[in-house]
């Protein structure tokens, strides 16, 4: 699969992330520290829309470098090869879950200690027991 390519796209709905790895925004444009600002960042999610959309976000807070990808399995060898700061993925998408993504990625010694946020539609109590249990760092509510 291909990684995905820029847009100018908004889509509404998305709530920003926040938390340990993403201070929560002020509304008004943030520039992060230089070890933040330069932190390698990989955005999974079959829709491109969802994409554009978290980079955007992302790039608003200072942040510069991103791995776009569209495809669960690829990521798994790219995470493996680029070894991004942090990982954005989505949880519903075709061939293989975020679920099993990050199983496997915190199965393994070279990927096992990259946070990992799941981007979803899902919010309820049970995907929050899940999200603890996989133990990934945060989720954004689409």
């Amino acid at each position: 699969m291909n990684a995905v390519t820029n847009s100018n796209s908004q889509m509404p709905g998305i709530t920003a992330p926040t938390g340990p790895i993403f201070p929560a925004s002020t509304g008004k444009h943030q520039m992060v520290s230089a070890d933040l600002q330069n932190a390698k960042v990989l955005i999974v999610d079959d829709e491109p829309l969802v994409i554009r959309v978290v980079r955007r976000f992302l790039q608003s807070e200072g942040l510069t470098n991103f791995i776009e990808l569209n495809d669960s399995e690829k990521a798994l060898s790219t995470i493996v090869k680029e070894k991004p700061d942090v990982v954005l993925l989505d949880i519903n998408m075709p061939d293989m879950n975020g679920y099993e993504v990050c199983s496997l990625l915190k199965q393994n010694t070279d990927s096992k200690n990259i946070p990992i946020i799941f981007i979803s539609c899902i919010h309820d109590e049970s995907f929050k027991i899940k999200c603890l249990e996989l133990g990934i760092a945060d989720y954004i509510t689409k």
